[in-house]
């Protein structure tokens, strides 16, 4: 199974994109961004990881950055 991982906000709630994927048959892990991000995945092993990108609370593109050298997992930001 595709396992799919949506980094979000803390000030946003990821539920109507997890629904969405969940309904069509994708493993759906959802966390805020913050420091245990990163090992959180890496337990995970996600397949693709998709980036609230339209957030102020932190930095997208240094975010990409860190988790293109932490997990194999494409990047999507939305």
């Amino acid at each position: 199974m595709v396992v799919v991982a949506v980094a979000h906000s803390r000030h946003t709630s990821p539920n109507g994109l997890t629904r969405v994927l969940d309904d069509a048959g994708y493993e759906v892990v959802a966390t805020p961004v913050r420091r245990s991000l990163m090992e959180l995945l890496a337990g995970v092993a996600p397949d693709v990881v998709v980036v609230d990108g339209t957030v102020d609370d932190f930095d997208v593109m240094r975010l990409c950055r860190d988790l293109r050298r932490s997990v194999a997992a494409r990047i999507v930001v939305v």
